[in-house]
C-alpha cells in the first residue's frame, strides 16, 4: 500500500491548473453596495460579493457582526450584542455572506 501511495505522489498531475489560472468567478460577480446601519460600520459604506451580506470581523478583540443587505442598505444583525462564536462560524463558513477584517479608520 506505501508502494502504491508513494508512486502516485511521485507523478505529476498534468490536468491541474497552475495556481494563476484558478477562476473563482469573483471578476464576473455583481457586487452589492450600500450605507451601512447600526453597528460599528454605520454611516459607512459598503461593498459584499454575496447578496447576503457581509460578516464583519474584529479578529483582535473577538467581534463579529452580520450585515445583511435589504435591497439597498446593509443592515447590522445582533447590534447589542455581537454573534456567539456558533453564529461567526456558521456566518463565515457558510459562503452566503462575505467576510471583511474590521478596521476603526472610517
Amino acid at each position: 500500500m506505501t508502494d502504491e501511495l508513494d508512486d502516485l505522489a511521485a507523478e505529476p498531475d498534468d490536468d491541474a491548473a497552475p495556481a494563476d489560472d484558478v477562476d473563482h468567478g469573483w471578476a464576473d460577480a455583481d457586487t452589492y453596495d450600500g450605507p451601512c446601519v447600526g453597528g460599528p460600520y454605520a454611516g459607512r459604506t459598503a461593498s459584499s460579493r454575496f447578496p447576503r451580506g457581509f460578516l464583519l470581523v474584529d479578529r483582535p478583540n473577538g467581534r463579529a457582526w452580520v450585515y445583511a443587505y435589504a435591497g439597498n442598505v446593509f443592515m447590522c444583525q445582533g447590534e447589542a450584542s455581537p454573534l456567539d462564536e456558533a453564529g461567526r462560524w456558521t456566518a463565515a463558513e457558510g459562503g452566503d455572506y462575505d467576510v471583511i477584517a474590521y478596521d476603526e479608520v472610517p
